[in-house]
């Protein structure tokens, strides 16, 4: 059985015939202007839709009628094809909604500071930029949680100050490991400071910025002194505060380490890692971990250059301490 085509959404124009031939009438003020303007110029609705940047069916509603409301960015472009100003446009369409009411605080926040800035939506999705004026009433609405980058930029196009909005940036899906983790990213958040931001002061990358919030790099003592000052500085905190929270170091009065696996053990007791900890942060298993600890294999170099730097210990007194090779 053949089946039967879908109903077109619109009557195409028989070619040869005349533009506006045919057409219904139009009901309001903006639907005629358009019409009369389109018409004139010999150009049908799909070529104005190219134009305007929106589909032929809005085009021939809005001639209609039918559409009664157009958003600020349409609005634009209508302005900028017609060649006419905007407040033009805005005469001929009917009287604005009123705003719905901001929900949240971090909603009322946004629209007062746009109103006594005297801009439109459309013209603050351009100065945040990677937004439209759409989801500029959505956050004016709702008010959701902002991610970090959209918070910077929303604080610059506002002309507020950051601290203003940190309270609404969303949380890292990772949550920080240990007291100095902890106290390091709440520090950083209650200064809006991103972990790129964070770093270019310390001198280090974004990703050993997490790597300590999340507990995978722990600033012992007896290391990372500097390190410990930079980041209290930038942080603007006070560097005894910061060593304190350190994992401490293994007491001076043990006597040194004999191989490679008490030594590695040492180091993970005194941060209070399981072997399978140890090994996540590694990339090893938790197999091999605990029979390098346990002497039980001779481990490569590499793996003890993995467990050196998860550790922060000396890898070269790791590969020292490693057992000989076993003679056949």
């Amino acid at each position: 059985m053949k089946k039967r085509s879908p109903t077109p959404r619109f009557i195409p124009r028989t070619p040869g015939a005349k533009i506006g031939a045919g057409m219904e009438p139009s009901r309001s003020a903006f639907g005629q202007f358009l019409r009369k303007w389109r018409l004139q110029r010999g150009i049908g609705q799909r070529s104005l839709a190219r134009m305007i940047g929106c589909s032929q069916v809005r085009i021939s509603s809005l001639e209609r009628g039918e559409t009664r409301r157009l958003r600020e960015s349409h609005i634009a472009s209508f302005a900028r094809v017609l060649a006419v100003p905007e407040a033009r446009i805005q005469r001929m369409l009917p009287p604005a909604a009123p705003l719905l009411p901001a929900l949240t605080p971090m909603a009322r926040l946004l629209r007062a500071r746009r109103e006594a800035l005297g801009l439109s939506r459309i013209e603050l999705a351009k100065r945040v930029g990677r937004i439209n004026d759409a989801y500029v009433g959505v956050l004016e609405r709702e008010g959701r949680e902002l991610r970090y980058a959209l918070m910077v930029r929303l604080a610059k196009a506002l002309e507020i100050d950051q601290s203003a909005l940190v309270p609404y940036v969303a949380p890292d899906a990772t949550p920080p490991v240990g007291s100095l983790g902890t106290a390091i990213r709440q520090r950083r958040k209650a200064l809006g400071l991103s972990a790129v931001a964070l770093g270019e002061r310390v001198g280090i990358s974004k990703t050993a910025v997490l790597a300590i919030e999340k507990g995978k790099v722990m600033l012992t003592q007896n290391r990372s002194d500097r390190q410990i000052e930079r980041i209290a500085l930038a942080l603007g905190m006070s560097a005894d505060e910061l060593a304190a929270l350190r994992v401490p170091a293994v007491p001076a009065d043990i006597p040194p380490a004999r191989t490679a696996g008490e030594h590695i053990a040492r180091a993970r007791i005194a941060r209070r890692w399981t072997q399978e900890a140890l090994a996540r942060r590694a990339g090893l298993s938790a197999s091999s971990v605990c029979k390098i600890e346990s002497n039980q294999v001779r481990p490569r170099v590499s793996s003890l250059r993995l467990l050196a730097e998860t550790l922060e210990i000396d890898a070269d007194e790791l590969a020292r301490l490693r057992p000989p090779r076993e003679t056949r």
